[in-house]
């Protein structure tokens, strides 16, 4: 699911870049961030800063990521760390973040302007090799701004999302559920849901939304799936995103030209 909502995140913060807005000023909260932050506070440890926000002390580092030995669940090493260092160091590719598997504790971190999610600041979280170079080249995501910047992009965008729109959609997204389980109806034998169902519906509602044509849903699917793949490396990405922002740079041209009714479009 996260990749699929990337995407979104990704083409969005294309078009906020093609069409820039004048910054806001009211703060809104992103509800994505990565477990491990970072404090925008230089002036502060981030030590003192988890001290004050969670009261609790820290223990001795662990790799990071966690490793799991079942695909579907998540690794029981977080239930040890939530009751011994909930607050705790963990060892990346490069650097020693922090991270926060409490409930409480993560909405407090989530809740204080000292953190930032924006993947461009020193001292972000770096998983893999040439994953900040990756970072550095490419525009960012919604997902990876702070306000202001993330304010614009979102007011941008949401009514986009809202209610009346999503109701306005609701015929062609039923068509495309429908579609999906007909072939399912019709196919031989057992069927992988994954592949038949949960894929390609939210791809083709993305599409949907975004207005790309039906001739290219196939490529586009293709490399925003790779994209987001976490054994897709950092090079590789980087070159993805390059044939992802020069089709949307083209798209984009031609929408212009002749506005059709969608996000794109509008």
């Amino acid at each position: 699911m996260y990749g699929i909502a990337a995407r979104i995140l990704y083409t969005l913060m294309h078009v906020v870049r093609r069409f820039p807005g004048t910054p806001g000023k009211r703060r809104i909260r992103r509800s994505w961030w990565s477990s491990a932050c970072t404090p925008t506070d230089t002036n502060r440890g981030q030590e003192g800063v988890m001290a004050e926000s969670t009261g609790l002390t820290v223990n001795a580092v662990v790799p990071f990521p966690l490793a799991s030995p079942w695909p579907f669940a998540p690794p029981g090493e977080y239930l040890r760390l939530q009751d011994t260092a909930p607050v705790c160091p963990v060892k990346t590719y490069e650097g020693q973040p922090w991270l926060v598997t409490r409930y409480a504790d993560v909405r407090a971190a989530l809740a204080d302007h000292r953190f930032s999610s924006d993947l461009r600041r020193d001292g972000y979280p770096v998983l893999a090799p040439g994953q900040r170079e990756a970072v550095a080249s490419m525009p960012p995501t919604m997902a990876g701004m702070d306000a202001p910047e993330h304010t614009v992009a979102r007011r941008r965008i949401q009514d986009e999302f809202g209610t009346a729109r999503v109701r306005a959609m609701e015929p062609d997204i039923q068509r495309i559920v429908d579609a999906a389980f007909d072939a399912i109806e019709t196919a031989d034998g057992p069927v992988d849901l994954v592949k038949a169902l949960a894929l390609p519906v939210p791809s083709a509602v993305i599409c949907l939304v975004l207005g790309i044509p039906y001739a290219d849903h196939d490529w586009f699917n293709g490399r925003t799936t790779a994209a987001f793949r976490r054994e897709t490396s950092a090079a590789d990405r980087l070159g993805i995103f390059t044939e992802l922002t020069s089709y949307l740079d083209r798209l984009i041209g031609e929408k212009e030209a002749d506005p059709p009714d969608d996000l794109l479009g509008r």
